[in-house]
């Protein structure tokens, strides 16, 4: 085993292993499986997990090999992109395109001066407001990422075309122009001090309210908390009320119980603003709710 390996394994019962958990897995036991450097065979059961990461960093994880399981989160004040280029009409003047059409752009020029002639841009759409569950205060506003696009001929509107999309794209979208790509390794690590929050719920674009493994969620602790890029932190169902003494005894006098809480999995910070953070899902054992519990594991 690499000597720098932070998990134990141990033997247990069958359980299915998803793509990003034998990347990991990988990394954990050997991160020369992904860098190409010579290593010894390692013989393992099928029948592995881990457990106990004690060690506060764990290994590095290479930007492009955990980017795919990643989103773009965009979080601004409320209007602020209001001053942001924007989409003012589509190819064939279709209420929405995608990769490979054409959009015209207004505003692009003046933006442009400051972004040393910026080539390729980010398109995003003002979202959802995000609301602090505990205290009800306004944390943002989520922008939705929509795609990518490059400018194709300068002009009043400019003529771009969208070369990745996630998501189709309209009349009034705005742009944001591409910073240089940021190729750094994620190091999974322990929050250095303690941590507790809330999730908000998943990140918008997804049509469902509950989420599991390798879902994005948004939770509400930030950077003026603490929390950082490469962050695990712990999965807490939050107590819950149940009074099937109840109705199992037919006595309304029955008190109602709290359950405790349960940790029930592991989310990777991959990207903190001031007071809203993103995570990628890595483990979870039941489904994600908006106003379950984050802690430091």
């Amino acid at each position: 085993m690499h000597p720098n390996a932070c998990a134990k394994i141990t033997l247990g019962r069958p359980q299915f292993i998803t793509r990003l958990s034998l990347i990991l897995l990988g990394f954990f036991l050997s991160p020369g499986l992904l860098t190409g450097q010579e290593i010894e065979p390692v013989r393992l059961s099928p029948l592995i997990y881990l457990e106990g990461l004690a060690q506060t960093t764990l290994p590095e994880i290479p930007a492009r090999v955990i980017e795919p399981f990643l989103a773009r989160p965009l979080v601004i004040e409320a209007g602020g992109l209001d001053d942001a280029p924007r989409v003012v009409a589509t190819q064939e003047s279709r209420i929405n395109v995608g990769l490979g059409s054409n959009i015209y752009v207004s505003g692009l020029d003046a933006v442009n001066g400051a972004a040393g002639q910026a080539q390729d841009w980010q398109l995003f759409r003002p979202g959802k407001i995000l609301v602090d569950p505990d205290t009800g205060q306004e944390l943002g506003v989520e922008a939705l990422y929509l795609g990518t696009a490059r400018l194709e001929r300068p002009g009043a509107p400019a003529t771009l075309r969208i070369t990745s999309s996630k998501l189709e794209v309209g009349i009034g979208d705005r742009l944001v122009a591409i910073q240089q790509s940021d190729h750094t390794p994620h190091i999974l690590r322990k929050p250095t001090q303690a941590i507790n929050g809330r999730i908000i719920g998943l990140m918008a674009g997804l049509v469902t309210a509950e989420g599991g493994q390798y879902s994005i969620i948004s939770i509400n602790r930030g950077l003026r908390d603490g929390v950082e890029q490469g962050h695990m932190l712990a999965l807490y169902r939050a107590n819950e009320l149940t009074n099937a003494t109840r109705i199992a005894a037919k006595d309304t006098t029955s008190p109602v119980l709290a359950l405790p809480e349960e940790r029930y999995g592991l989310i990777y910070v991959f990207r903190s603003f001031d007071k809203v953070a993103y995570a990628l899902v890595m483990e979870s054992s039941r489904q994600i709710k908006p106003g379950d519990l984050i802690k430091s594991p």
